[in-house]
């Protein structure tokens, strides 16, 4: 009898302890948008997903980002330190030749608890990101993570296909 209350009283305690543990950690708030100046854009803030058609007008639809991917997108983007990096960024080395056609701007920001941040380069030094290191080479890293992303999402693959290409 005696062990049965000691039993008792132990998964009692053991509730009430329980009950007044901290909950686990959650991380801050997160959203963030890739967008290119070509159309093709992912927004998690506004729950969008936009297919550039090259000719024809883009074609926007409501998108909600499966969390699976979401925290992909967030666990890169804290592994590289994202939220961290120089503004402006990125700054070209000298040695980065410029002027590859056709290129576009890339937009990409994010917001983390009470952290934003936004950076914004174009595609014309595409050669010195694919071969960068450092923050270039991660910023590249993201960018396909992101795409790769979008791209194998249903949605994204029943919209129209493009009509035309950019010269």
């Amino acid at each position: 009898m005696r062990f049965g209350i000691l039993v008792l009283t132990a998964i009692c305690l053991g509730f009430v302890s329980l009950a007044h543990a901290d909950p686990p950690a959650k991380r801050p708030h997160f959203d963030f948008l890739y967008s290119q100046g070509w159309g093709t854009r992912i927004s998690t803030y506004d729950s969008t997903l936009t297919k550039d058609l090259v000719i024809d007008p883009d074609t926007t639809i409501h998108f909600v980002l499966p969390q699976a991917d979401v925290d992909s997108v967030y666990n890169k983007m804290v592994e590289i330190g994202f939220f961290d990096m120089p503004e402006p960024h990125p700054v070209w080395p000298d040695t980065c030749p410029g002027g590859v056609v056709p290129n576009t701007q890339v937009r990409l920001e994010a917001t983390l608890g009470d952290k934003n941040k936004a950076l914004t380069w174009n595609t014309d030094r595409i050669v010195c990101i694919m071969m960068a290191h450092g923050a270039w080479h991660d910023l590249w890293d993201l960018e396909h993570l992101i795409l790769r992303i979008i791209y194998r999402q249903p949605k994204f693959q029943a919209l129209p296909e493009p009509q035309g290409a950019y010269r």
